[in-house]
């Protein structure tokens, strides 16, 4: 997630709210680690990467991935997963490579 946190910083997590938005960073399982990303595909969504373009419901949201190796993905959200990505988008391993992330697997939320 750097620029923004970097790895062994200390953060604070919430783990008792269970509401989840754009942009919120969270902190979830994954591959029996825990890692950190922000949201952006909530339960309902549609995420399309084409062409170096992502787009959310039809929305282009980053249209700046032309030089990047990254491959089309279509993926509508079931009602309980979420589309995460890390904030250094170009090299972040993400749900790009693993998939959506199930709300069971998120632990809270970045305070």
């Amino acid at each position: 997630m750097e620029p923004n946190y970097k790895n062994g910083e200390v953060i604070f997590v919430d783990k008792a709210t269970d509401k989840f938005g754009y942009l919120d960073v969270v902190v979830f399982n994954i591959e029996g680690k825990m890692a950190v990303k922000r949201i952006i595909g909530v339960p309902g969504d549609r995420i399309v990467i084409k062409e170096g373009i992502l787009y959310r419901n039809n929305c282009m949201l980053l249209n700046s991935l032309d030089n990047i190796n990254i491959k089309n993905i279509e993926i509508n959200l079931n009602l309980d997963e979420y589309f995460l990505a890390g904030d250094n988008f170009i090299v972040s391993k993400d749900s790009r490579h693993y998939g959506p992330i199930s709300r069971k697997d998120i632990i809270g939320r970045v305070i």
